[in-house]
């Protein structure tokens, strides 16, 4: 439910409303969610509930990415190197916060940098020898690993890997 009405907010921010810069797309996002769901007056459990979400918007001319991520980070893979980029500590459409704060957060880029944005899902995903989360390190790690393969490859290897990780466990959340 959360999904279909987070993707027809979206749609109306940004295609209706042409809202092209990720924070303030966050924040009219959030906003919308609590109207949607009448969070702003609950004290209920359905109150503190939110998503997370992150987007970019990429200016070619200038090679730079705005970024904003609602609990989520961008990872930039450069060369060797993988720097993450942390969103913001709130969800949207959570009302567990009185004010919350949507920043963007500027990325330059070069030609044949590699950027990762995905949900909670993998990291979250229960598997491995011991019926472990995958955790975040780890997927950082697999990001690290991957940068100087081609993008095919490297979809490829993050499908496997998640696959096996998983093994015959459950699917736990949405892995995007």
């Amino acid at each position: 439910f959360m999904t279909v009405l987070a993707n027809t907010l979206l749609n109306q921010i940004v295609l209706e409303a042409g809202i092209l810069e990720p924070n303030m797309i966050i924040t009219l996002l959030d906003q919308k969610v609590q109207s949607n769901l009448h969070q702003h007056n609950m004290m209920d459990n359905l109150a503190f509930d939110g998503m997370d979400i992150s987007l970019c918007a990429i200016d070619e001319r200038k090679q730079e990415i705005s970024f904003c991520g609602a609990k989520l980070p961008i990872y930039h893979s450069s060369g060797q190197e993988i720097t993450e980029v942390k969103g913001d500590r709130y969800p949207v459409g959570s009302g567990q916060y009185a004010e919350k704060y949507f920043t963007a957060q500027t990325i330059a880029y070069q030609s044949g940098d590699c950027l990762y944005l995905s949900s909670d899902g993998f990291q979250d995903q229960f598997g491995g020898p011991k019926g472990k989360k995958f955790m975040k390190s780890r997927f950082r790690t697999m990001l690290g690993q991957l940068n100087d393969k081609p993008v095919t490859e490297q979809l490829s290897i993050i499908s496997d890997t998640f696959h096996e990780w998983k093994s015959g466990e459950e699917l736990t959340d949405d892995v995007m």
